[in-house]
Parts: C-alpha cells; structure tokens; sequence
C-alpha cells in the first residue's frame, strides 16, 4: 500500500479537500475522497452587516459602563480617605439624592 496524501484548498468560506494514494514512485495512484466544506460568511443576509458588529457594540457598552462604576468606586474611595463622605450608609445614600448644583450654590 502507498502512502496517503491530504490536499487542501483553504478559502474565505469554504475548505476545499482531497485524500489520495501516492505510489512508490510519488506519482498520485488513486483518489479516495474529496469534498467542500462551505461555511455561513458571518453576516446577516438582509443588510449585509457583520454578525460580530452587533456584538462588539454591546461588548463596548458593556465595557463603557464598567469603567464609569469603577470611576465612581474610585472617587467615593477617594472622598472617604480624605473624610468628605458620611460614615453612615443611610447618610451616604442621602447625599447622593443631592443636586450637585444646588450644594454648589449654597456653598457659595
């Protein structure tokens, strides 16, 4: 028996293969198998749009949100070491129903 070989044609969507027989010599002998995978192209078929847009919108939203929670953790971590926040949570959730302009103006 020869040795086998696996050929392969890698496209954007689709793989492209084929199995055959080398006799001793390295001259192809027999084909085996062959065939085409095809693959969806990763868009939406109406609107031509990628499939991976969608998610990375919601990914940067997603993000965009985490990193204005930790901005506000790291302020409020902030305020506390230096003492500018009330020690009592019910105290600290009143503060946070204050507008910031009105507080402004009155510390004028």
């Amino acid at each position: 028996m020869g040795t086998l070989r696996l050929g392969l044609d890698l496209g954007t969507n689709s793989i492209g293969w084929a199995l055959y027989r080398l006799d001793g010599d390295g001259e192809p002998e027999a084909l085996l198998g062959g065939g085409t995978l095809v693959h969806a192209d990763g868009r939406d078929p109406q609107s031509k749009t990628s499939n991976a847009a969608r998610r990375r919108e919601k990914r940067g939203m997603r993000r965009n949100r985490d990193r204005m929670l930790q901005r506000w953790r790291r302020v409020a971590h902030l305020l506390d070491g230096l003492g500018l926040l009330p020690r009592d949570a019910g105290e600290r959730v009143a503060a946070r129903a204050l507008d910031p302009l009105q507080v402004r103006a009155e510390a004028l």
